[in-house]
Order: structure tokens, then sequence, then C-alpha cells
């Protein structure tokens, strides 16, 4: 660009800098604004219009069908756009004239961009096709304005005598050797023979379904004939039809306004779509005056145009037939775009169709034509045919950067006046008849456990955000006021997650589930529940590290042999055990284990001034024995309910065994033995048993007769027995040993040394790497033995395992220690079943009946036998696991000198001063935690307890309905806390007036019943206020079925939780938003008083006058998709007063939101305006920014 600045006025002499050189300097110097344009283009564009008018329009000659009366700016609208229909628009094209400097060449070059054009003698003219872009404002009745045109301006002398003479004549232009004489289907859908009720075609002689055509031509031509005959000819069937394409949501509603506005019978067709398995003849498509369809039908009906046909020749004949699209075969009189924004992508299938559908008159429809950025108008031009106003491209870019730069919108407006007219609601206010509507913020304040919640997750959400901020700025510098538009989306996702999260807090409380990373909405009591069970987590969190720093001090002053130091500090710990010993906050009995063992250790160590007496020794010694008698038991009550279980089972099993005395083998030898004749039915009742279970039958693969099945179940069986056998041995030693041991613990005395050994043994074997993971940090054993064999309890539980496997379809895993399998019974039980129940049913074995049941009773007592010992070993195991740890927790940390054995737990000499540093840090920051989450607890308690109505201690009134609750559990007014402030200053308030204790946190909150509402069920504030409004507005209404509310917002998650609280209390409401949804809440006999809708989805083109009021839940900071949800019901139509309701939570991000709105109405400038994507770094930094508590 800068060369050619030098250039050009060498080259040509008439030369002067044209607007894409000062786009160029604008657009170095000042920051790009790529999004929302407010009404400023729009009132330029209409003044525009108001210049190029010379006379008032003729008045129009509605046909008497044509039932609603026009408002003065409708008729101005009908009368532009029957101009554009009519009138041939041409304009000079955008180019200037240039001369070369030796004057023998001219040169044609773009006013907006550096292209060059070959000379001609007359400046190119534009000729704009008919139609254009009609963008009125929402609800000025559109609708009607595009219906009165229809009328006003219907097509003459259409002319489809080609179409008529290849129909009449197709059956004597057809071969004799091409006629069918079978009868052959052959139809769009794949059903052959389903459909009894046929029609034929008259040129390839294939039937098809009548159920799938529709034509009702005299002549009929199947869907692939018509494909084919429109394809060799350049002719299309020329109709007087409109085809209006819609969102699908508001299809029906324009049948229906159709029918309310106009009173002729016109032809009006709701077109399906191939995909649905109908086809409407090209003929049959022009016979109507009005085709309606949406987006959704065409973006399926692209796949049936030409382009996507495919010439290949298939290996079989189709099943169905795959014509084109019938819309393009028709030249439609006018096409119209309905919400026309929604194209908004020129690549898309929707563009690509809708422009490819043939017409003579092109009309996009939208009150928002610009949602985003002066881009969007390009697609829309595109479509009318306005080609030229978008190409080149680098023109189009000048023009829209010109405007959006601020520095001209006199290039942008030269295009639009051509194609668009815009009619704006502050312009026609005073013609338009519509009732005031007006305007209400509800300011909430939030209750006392949300607003705790908000201010804790606020700055969480902050520290989040700016830190995705910051790593953006380092990768960019001086980006820091980049517009939000020049951020790549998937950093601006994790930008906008912090943002978007706390937005929804103030809605309803939003928590984050890591553990699962799912999201939780919570309602006020479940919330404080939360919030306590969190609260106690993290006081008992802080009060293991310091309990842990005393103990870690007292370590090192053992090393140093300093005991009395060592006594002093473990005594701490046993004092934090002793004044903190509630339910859920309380000292781990085993940091108080270690404290008490090492205490004794330290006494006896200790120089005789330093020993404690032998009373206070005494003592220590029984609470020691008691803690570790009450840490096993909890683990040995465990074990005990499975023990009893597995005995229990055990002696079922034994009854079993002693009611006969034969086995199940040797009963089942015996009855394979007496009948040979039954050997085949038994193999094929075992066959089909193996189809219907799914068994692998691998372990038969090399049998073919019975004998050899009963081989095979023999030995099962000695396995099954030998390991049954083992394994009630091994299970009454494992309990000797556990007894003994917790006998001991109980008593107070040391376990022997088998008992040691055993312990010892298994926590080597396979119990160290568990250790290592736990909570509470302990050392590592010195000496770690290598493993190099199994121990006992690993033993005994590859035995359980291999005992599952014969009992269940598993199978050992590579190392032998996993089964892996299904619970299905193994292949032995289900012969063993099989057998057992067909002989049961024949006669000649009646004897042996009983005895069946009772061998099948006990294979199932052994299977369930199988699964108690496995529950019975895991419980065996982690009492095990608690011995261990009892010994572990006794361990110090200690000294070494050899480098390589430095660990968290094994310091060298020169780290003892820079260990008992961080015990001292640790015990100085675990103190402040653990008094702020203290205070902040009794909050949540008081809270819980509902106990706000109490008078201040100071000013003993209640006059004040906020009052401040200090750490310590005292409140005061906010009254008397502003009066400390001005008299003392603001420090005053850490200490609490009455104990005087410091308050490192001042709860504010409100008094019991300022939130109050008769709203049924807990919901959060918000929610219920909304509640509350719409019971008021229903209450306050005579006729309670007109009152009907619209409820938008942006997170449908919101939309459920109010829908639940409308149910609650009775509210009728819709919220699923299909048609059948929007002409109930529509029905006034149906007395549905909400519909819920998303805003992305709800807020565009419905009709919903018969709502009076709506409800916006949150800020919202897109403009036109507010627009658009308020434009549903202050529209052309409308004969009530309409109301918006905004509810703000006072004391969140949505005051700092809903003042940058309001801040937007300085129309003098572009940089205020409020869109997202126009918002920078800095201003979303700044909406996190809160007041403080005056």
């Amino acid at each position: 660009m800068e060369l050619a600045a030098e250039i050009l006025p060498i080259i040509f002499r008439n030369y002067t800098p044209t607007l894409e050189f000062e786009v160029e300097r604008e657009h170095q110097s000042q920051r790009e604004l790529k999004s929302y344009v407010t009404t400023q283009l729009y009132n330029a564009l209409y003044c525009k219009h108001q210049e190029q008018k010379t006379e008032e329009p003729l008045p129009l000659c509605l046909p008497s069908c044509f039932k609603s009366q026009l408002r003065k700016y409708q008729e101005r609208t009908v009368s532009w756009m029957l101009t554009r229909e009519r009138e041939t628009n041409q304009f000079p094209a955008s180019y200037i004239t240039l001369q070369t400097a030796d004057n023998h060449h001219e040169v044609f070059k773009h006013k907006y961009c550096l292209q060059f054009y070959a000379h001609q003698d007359a400046m190119p003219m534009i000729i704009l096709p008919p139609g254009g872009i009609l963008a009125d404002e929402m609800g000025l009745g559109k609708t009607v304005e595009l219906l009165a045109t229809l009328l006003l301006h219907p097509r003459a002398n259409i002319n489809n005598s080609y179409w008529r003479n290849l129909l009449e004549n197709l059956e004597d232009s057809l071969p004799l050797k091409m006629r069918r004489t079978e009868q052959k289907t052959h139809c769009i859908c794949p059903y052959s023979q389903a459909i009894k009720t046929k029609v034929q075609c008259s040129r390839c002689q294939l039937w098809q379904h009548q159920a799938c055509i529709l034509d009702e031509s005299d002549v009929y031509m199947c869907p692939n004939c018509w494909t084919e005959s429109a394809a060799n000819c350049d002719e299309l069937v020329e109709s007087g039809a409109t085809i209006i394409v819609s969102p699908n949501a508001i299809k029906t509603q324009w049948f229906n306004e159709i029918s309310k506005h106009i009173s002729s019978s016109l032809k009006v067709l709701l077109y399906p779509g191939l995909h649905s398995g109908l086809w409407v003849s090209p003929m049959q498509l022009a016979q109507y005056d009005i085709v309606l369809t949406d987006y959704s039908i065409l973006t399926h009906e692209i796949h049936h145009t030409p382009r996507n046909a495919t010439n290949r020749t298939m290996r079989f004949e189709q099943r169905y037939m795959r014509p084109s699209s019938p819309l393009l075969m028709v030249h439609w009189w006018r096409v119209c775009l309905d919400e026309a924004q929604m194209v908004e992508s020129s690549t898309s299938n929707v563009a690509e169709m809708v422009r490819e559908l043939p017409a003579v008159n092109r009309w996009a429809v939208t009150g928002t034509p610009i949602q985003r950025s002066i881009d969007d108008l390009a697609p829309l031009l595109k479509f009318i045919g306005f080609k030229e106003a978008c190409q080149p491209s680098d023109a189009w870019q000048t023009v829209s950067n010109s405007f959006l730069l601020n520095h001209k919108a006199e290039p942008l407006l030269e295009l639009l006046q051509q194609s668009m007219w815009r009619t704006c609601k502050s312009k026609v206010e005073h013609e338009l008849g519509i009732p005031p509507q007006t305007e209400l913020v509800h300011r909430l304040e939030l209750s006392n456990v949300e607003s705790l919640y908000y201010r804790e997750e606020h700055a969480k959400c902050a520290e989040l955000f700016l830190a995705a901020v910051a790593k953006h700025t380092k990768q960019n510098p001086n980006n820091h006021s980049s517009c939000l538009a020049s951020i790549s989306p998937k950093l601006l996702r994790i930008i906008l997650h912090p943002f978007l999260r706390i937005r929804k807090t103030c809605s309803i409380p939003v928590v984050l589930n890591k553990n699962v990373t799912t999201t939780n909405y919570l309602n006020p009591q479940d919330l404080l529940v939360h919030l306590k069970s969190n609260n106690e987590m993290q006081c008992k969190r802080e009060l293991r590290t310091w309990a842990s720093s005393y103990n870690g001090i007292a370590a090192i002053h053992f090393i140093r042999k300093h005991y009395g130091e060592a006594i002093h500090n473990y005594k701490l710990v046993l004092k934090l055990a002793k004044d903190y010993n509630e339910e859920n906050i309380s000292v781990d009995s085993l940091l108080q284990i270690h404290a008490l063992h090492n205490l004794l250790e330290a006494s006896q160590l200790a120089p005789e001034a330093d020993r404690l007496a032998e009373q206070e020794l005494s003592e220590y010694r029984l609470k020691l024995n008691a803690l570790e008698y009450k840490y096993l038991e909890e683990k040995s009550t465990v074990l005990r309910a499975a023990q009893d279980s597995y005995e229990s089972k055990l002696a079922e099993l034994d009854e079993l065994e002693q009611l006969y005395k034969t086995n199940t083998l040797e009963l089942f030898a015996t009855l394979i033995n007496t009948s040979g004749s039954l050997h085949n039915a038994l193999w094929n009742k075992m066959a089909d048993e193996f189809f219907r279970q799914n068994c692998s039958k691998d372990k038969l693969q090399d049998v073919n007769s019975m004998t050899g099945v009963l081989y095979i179940i023999h030995n099962w069986h000695n396995k099954l027995m030998k390991l049954h056998k083992k394994l009630g041995a091994e299970f009454e030693g494992l309990k000797k040993i556990l007894v003994q041991a917790c006998g001991a613990v109980e008593q107070g005395v040391a376990l022997n040394q088998e008992t040691r050994n055993f312990i010892r043994d298994v926590s080597d074997c396979h119990l160290a790497e568990i250790l290592d993971e736990k909570v509470t940090e302990k050392p590592v054993r010195a000496e770690k033995p290598k493993k190099q064999q199994l121990c006992r309890l690993c033993k005994i539980r590859d035995i359980v395992n291999q005992f599952e496997c014969l009992l269940f379809a598993k199978e050992l895993g590579k190392e032998g220690t996993v089964t892996d399998g299904t619970e299905n019974p193994s292949i032995e039980i289900i012969i063993i079943k099989v057998v057992f129940a067909f002989l049961r049913t024949r006669n000649d074995f009646s004897e042996f009946k009983a005895e069946c049941k009772t061998k099948l009773e006990l294979l199932d007592a052994m299977q369930s036998l199988v699964k108690l010992q496995i529950k019975y070993w895991i419980e065996m195991e982690y009492v095990i696991k608690a011995f261990d740890e009892l010994d572990m927790c006794k361990m110090r940390i200690l000294l070494t000198n050899d480098p390589e054995e430095q660990s968290s737990f094994r310091i060298l000499p020169y780290q003892l001063n820079e260990q008992t540093e961080f015990n001292l840090n640790n015990i100085q920051e675990s103190q402040l935690n653990f008094t702020r989450l203290s205070g902040r607890l009794k909050y949540l308690k008081h809270l819980k307890e509902d106990a706000g109505d109490k008078p201040c201690p100071i000013c003993q009134t209640q006059d004040d309905k906020r009052y401040v609750m200090l750490s310590c559990g005292h409140f005061l007014c906010q009254h008397c806390l502003d009066s400390m402030k001005k008299q003392m200053g603001r420090d005053s308030v850490k200490k609490c007036p009455l104990c005087r204790q410091d308050s490192p946190q001042l709860y504010y909150s409100i008094r019991k019943g300022v939130n109050s509402s008769e709203v049924v069920g807990d919901f959060s504030t918000k929610i219920a206020y909304i509640v509350d409004q719409v019971l008021k507005i229903k209450s306050e209404c005579s006729d309670k079925a007109q009152e009907k509310i619209l409820i938008f917002s942006q997170w449908i998650s919101i939309l459920n939780h109010i829908a639940s609280a409308l149910s609650q209390n009775s509210i009728e409401y819709r919220s699923k938003f299909t048609n059948r949804d929007i002409d109930e809440f529509k029905d006034a006999d149906r007395n549905v008083t909400c519909l819920l809708m998303p805003l992305a989805r709800g807020s565009k083109g419905l009709n919903l006058i018969e709502a009076t009021h709506v409800f916006l839940v949150e800020p919202i900071l897109t403009p036109g998709e507010e627009l658009q949800a308020i434009g549903r019901v202050h529209r052309f139509g409308q004969t009530k007063p309409t109301t918006v309701h905004r509810f703000i939570v006072n004391g969140t991000i949505e005051e700092n939101i809903m003042k940058l709105i309001k801040s937007a109405d300085d129309k003098s400038t572009l940089s205020t305006h409020w869109d997202l994507d126009n918002m920078t770094l800095d201003s979303l930094t700044n909406l996190f920014t809160l007041k403080e508590n005056e």
C-alpha cells in the first residue's frame, strides 16, 4: 500500500489518494471494532431515503381481501418494495477515471481498492436485480408489508406451454420397445410392495406410491423423469408463487399470519422437503400462491441439486429414486428469506441453496441485518444479486472499515441505499400505534449464604480470569487492550469460562465437582450443607498441618537431645486435640498416637528435671492404649461383620453336605451311568444351554461322549474340594492371629513375635506402595526387603482366586492375582445343572429329585461362600494395614549423614535449622487459616440456625436490616460498624468490640425476613423472586388467562430450575419450544402463563403479542439478541402495554454489566458499544472489580 501511494501520482496526472489509503492509516492507529454497529447506520440510511423522496407515494389500492390497515410508514415501505420490483434500478459503477502522465491513455480505477479496468466511452452501469433487503426494525410488521406487496404485484403472463406440450405428448413420444408389460415399482421411498395404491409414470412406465407423490396433473411424470427433462432443457416451470423460507419455529406462524391478514382463498403449501418422503411436482408447486419452507429443509435439499448428483455407474439397480429438488425446477416469482440473518455464512449449505433458487424478485427480510459485524451484510447482498457491492473483497473491506473506524459512513450508505430499506421505531413511534413499553429493573439482595458463596467464587473466578489474561498477554505483549474478537477462539473460551461461570452463579450457585468434572446447581439449603461440609474439611486439614508441624519440631529437638523441648511440643499437640475434639473437627488419632508414643520415649531419655511424673506417664499410657484400640475398633468391627457372614455361610454349607452321604461327584456319576440311552439327549441339552448362555466350549473340544464329561467333572470336583478344605484351614489360622493381635491392643500389651513378624511380612510384601500414598505423610522404612516370595496373605488370595475360577466363568490374569471374566457359572457347574435339571423331569429318576435339588443348592452356597471369602480377605487386609499404620505413625524424622538416604523424613545435619523454620512457618500459617475458617464455620452455623433476628449488642435495636458478623461469632449492626469506622478508623473493626479478639474476616449479612416471599420450595434468590413476580402479576390481573410472560435466559440449565420452581408453585408453563408449545401458550383457554425460551433460539422471528411481560433473567451482552427478545411482544399488532423486567443482583458482576449497558446510551462514539465481542481485556477485567461494602 505504501508503494502504491508513491507510484500512482507519478503514473497518473489527475490521481488523488482514494479511500483505501485513508482507511489503512486509520486502521493502524485505531482499534478496529469488528462487531455490533448501533442505530447510527440505520438512522443515516433512513435519512438518505428521505432525502431521495421527492413527493409522497401514491395511495396503495389494496384488494378487499386484505384485512389489515397499513400504517403510513408501512405504506412507504410497500411503495419502495413495489418500486424495486417494477422499475429497473441502475447506477454507475464505483469507478473513477485516471489519465496517464503523457495524456495518451485513460483507465478506470475502483474507488475503494487498487483494482484497474480498461477504459470505456461511458461509465459502466450496475443493474440491480428486482428485490432487496427489508430491514425494518423488529415489531414494525414486516410480515404485513410483504403480504401487501405480494397482493399488489402478482405475476402476469405466465407461460408454461413447453411443459404442457411435453406432458400431453408423453405417451405418443414413448417408443413401443420402452413400454413395460410388467408392473415394476420404483419410488422415492425404499418400500417396493408395502403400499397398495400406486400411480404409473407416463414416460418411463414405472410405478410409484400414491402417498409419496403430490401431483394433480392429468398426465403424471415421475420424479426421475422430471429430473432428466429439466436437465435436458433450459426451460423452468414458470410460477406466480412466492416461496418464503423461515426458521422452522416460525413456519407455522407464517401460515397463521397469512390466514389472519388475507381473507381470500390463497393456495398455501407447507413444503416438507424430499427427506420427508414426499415429492411435489414442479407443475404442482407452480399452482400455489405461497410456498412455505424452512432453513433446515433446505439444508437437506442441497443434497438433491445437480451439482451434488453423481454420474457413477452403479453395480446394482438403485432401490429407490434420488431425484433433484423440485424447488430448483420452478422459476419463482418471488423468493423471500425471513430472519435472513440466519444465512450468516456465504459458504454454508443454506446460503448455497437459497442462492440457487431461481426467482425474479429476491427479498431478504430481517430486523437485525447486522448482528456481529458489517460483514454480516455481505451474504444478504449476494443473495439479492448485488454482488458488485462485495466485489472485489478489498473494496468491501475498505467500505466496511471506513464506517467501523468512525471515519466515513457515506461509501457504505451509497451501496445500501440502492438495496436496503430500514424503518426505525424511534422515527415512526407517532405512526406505530403500539401501546408504550416500560422497563423495570429489579434490584435483588442475595441471601446470606448465597452472598458468602458468591464473594468467594467471585474471587476465584477473577483469579482464574486474570491468570488466563496474563498468559495471553505474555504471549502477546502490549495486547492487553485488544478486542476479544481478535483473540483465538480456543484461548477466548478459556478466558471467558470464569466470566460465564460467575454470571451463572448470580442466578443460581454453581458448584464444580472436581472429582468427576461435573457441575451442580445448588439451592440455598443444599449450598449451606455443602459449604459447611467443605469448611469442616478445610478446618481439619489446617488442624492436621498445625499438629504435624508441632510433631516435626519435636522430632528436631529429639535429634538435638533437647528432650524437654520435645516433650513441650508433644504436649502442644495433645492440647490441640483436647481443645478441638468435635466430631468433624479434631486432630487425627494417628498424630495423637505419634505424640504420646514419642512423649513417653522422650520422658525416659530426658534428664531427671525434665522427666514427667509417674502418674502423668500412666495417664498418657492409658490414653495411648485407648487411642490405638479405638483406631483398630473401627476396622475390626467391619472385619467381625464379614467374619460372621463367612462363618454363617460355612455352617449352611456344612448342613447341606450332611443331608446325604454321597457328594456331588458321586451323585453325578450315578445318574450318568444309570442309563446310557439318555447320553445323546443329555449331550444335546448341554449344547443348547452352552449356546443360550454363550459359553466357551474350549474345555470340551476333545470330549465327544458323556464319559469324557464325567472325567472332566471328576477332576474339577477334586480340585474344588481340595481348595475348599485348604481355605477353611487358612482362614481359621488368620482369624487366630488377628484375634490375638486385637486382644493385645485392647489389653495394652505388646504383640507377640509371631504376630509382629506376620504383619511385617505382609506389609513388606504388598502394602508398602499403598502406605506411601496416604494423605498423612509418614516416613518410609529405612530398610525395605526386596520382594522375593509371597507372604501368607498373598498366598491365601491366590488360592481364593483359583477357587473362584472353579465356580465362575473366570480366568486368572497373567500374574495370577486378578480374575477376569463374568459372574456366570463355570462350565462344570452348567453341566451339572443341565444334567440334574433334565433327569429330575423323568419319572424313572424320581428317587434322586430331592438329592439333586440339595446338590444344586450346595453349589449355589459355595458360589456365595467364595464371594464372602473375598470380602473377608479384604477386611483382613485392612486390619493388618491398620496395625502397620499404628507402627509407622510412631516413627520420627531421623538424622543421616549419607546424602543418598536424604528424603523428607531423613535429613542431613545442615537441614535441621531449615526444617525448624519450615515447621514454624507452617504453624503460623495454619493458625491464621484455622482462625479464619473457624470464624467462617461459626457464621455458617449461625446461618443454619437462622439466628439473625437478635438485637445489636451495642445499640440494642434491630432498626438496621444489615448486620456484620465477626470471626469470633459476635455481630453488630451495619450502622454501629460504620460509626466505629468514623470514630476509630477502618482498622478498628479488625477487633471485636465485645471480646477484643482479632477478626480477619467480616461477614456482611441481612436480617431474617428481608428476602421473604410466599414462594413454595427452596430456590435461589433470583429464581424465587422471578416466581414471586409471576405470582404477583397473576394476582393483580382481573382476567388471569390474559397475563402471559416470556422468560429468557442464556442458559438452559437455569431455565430448567425456573421451570421446577414454576411447577412447584402451580404455574402453568411451556419450555420445549415446539410449535405445539407455542400454540398452547398463545391459547387463552389453556391458561399457560409462562413460556421459557433460551435466548439463542427463542428470540428470532416469533410473533408473541399475546404476552405482555418479558423477563430477562440475566443482563445480556449481545444487544441484537436483547432487541430480538423484547421485539417478540413490542411489535405491530400489540394492543396492550408491555413491560420488560430486568433482574440485577446487587453487589455482583451483574451490577457492573448493567452499568456498562447503560453507559452505551452515549451515541456520540462507537467506542462505548457494549457488545461482548467489542470489549477489550481491560474492560472485561474491570467488570470483575466490585465495589467494597461501605
